[in-house]
């Protein structure tokens, strides 16, 4: 594992976390540094394996999911990295940036979509796809899929609590963690579900509940693999298999 700091860029053995989920991990290298105000990015299991879709994991569930970075550092046998210290990078032109923040905030405070966003996050979009019958539906099939009134960001405020989450000085505030209410996956908190994973899990392999979703986001989340490939991925071998292709029995029906 790394180790960045104001002292310098050092390497740590970091073998004891190697193996554990993503969310292990994380906790594990901080402790590791002994500095609970540090932060942390980690593979899981996937990227150790060299999964093409494997991603680098942060802290709250966020993470670098495309592009299968985690598969890099996997095969680099580079578990991690933790960040620390007290300097603070200095913009070139502070009152510049300033400005411009204003600017947007100003923009965007009060208008509709700005409420949206900030009340539902990204899976308001679910419903406004579905409408538009351009959802992304039985690996590509069609853009609507059948019952997609579960799959809505209203739908998912009743079954769930859900709390805001913003990246640093956003106004926005897109972002949202999950828990379960009721059923079997009571408790069950992930970050999102944004779009995309539940146009991947929800469209493409035709999953209608949004609690199935969820589990399957946060497997998804602690193993390392980026959610909208791992759908695709999914789909895909559910569409070959009901084509006779691959002899999975894994059909869509």
């Amino acid at each position: 594992m790394g180790e960045v700091s104001d002292a310098g860029v050092v390497f740590r053995d970091g073998s004891t976390l190697w193996g554990l989920p993503t969310d292990e991990s994380l906790k594990g290298m901080v402790r590791e540094v002994g500095d609970m105000a540090a932060s942390a990015l980690a593979i899981g299991p996937a990227g150790e394996a060299g999964v093409k879709f494997a991603m680098v994991a942060n802290e709250g569930g966020r993470s670098f999911g495309r592009g299968g970075l985690g598969a890099i550092w996997g095969s680099k046998r580079l578990k991690g990295v933790v960040f620390q210290g007290r300097e603070h990078r200095r913009p070139a032109d502070l009152p510049t940036l300033k400005a411009l923040y204003k600017q947007m905030r100003r923009d965007g405070q009060g208008r509709e979509l700005t409420r949206m966003f900030r009340t539902y996050g990204s899976s308001m979009m679910v419903g406004i796809m579905n409408t538009m019958r351009a959802f992304p539906t039985r690996y590509w099939e069609g853009g609507r899929v059948t019952g997609w009134e579960r799959l809505t960001a209203e739908n998912l405020k009743k079954i769930c609590r859900l709390r805001s989450i913003s990246c640093p000085h956003c106004f926005l505030a897109c972002g949202k963690r999950a828990e379960i209410k009721n059923g079997p996956y009571k408790g069950l908190t992930v970050s999102g579900p944004d779009y995309q994973t539940l146009a991947s899990f929800g469209g493409l392999c035709l999953i209608s509940s949004l609690e199935e979703i969820l589990k399957v986001n946060d497997v998804c989340n602690r193993l390392g693999l980026d959610t909208v490939s791992a759908g695709n991925v999914i789909a895909f071998a559910m569409r070959a298999s009901q084509d006779g292709r691959l002899n999975l029995n894994l059909p869509f029906e």
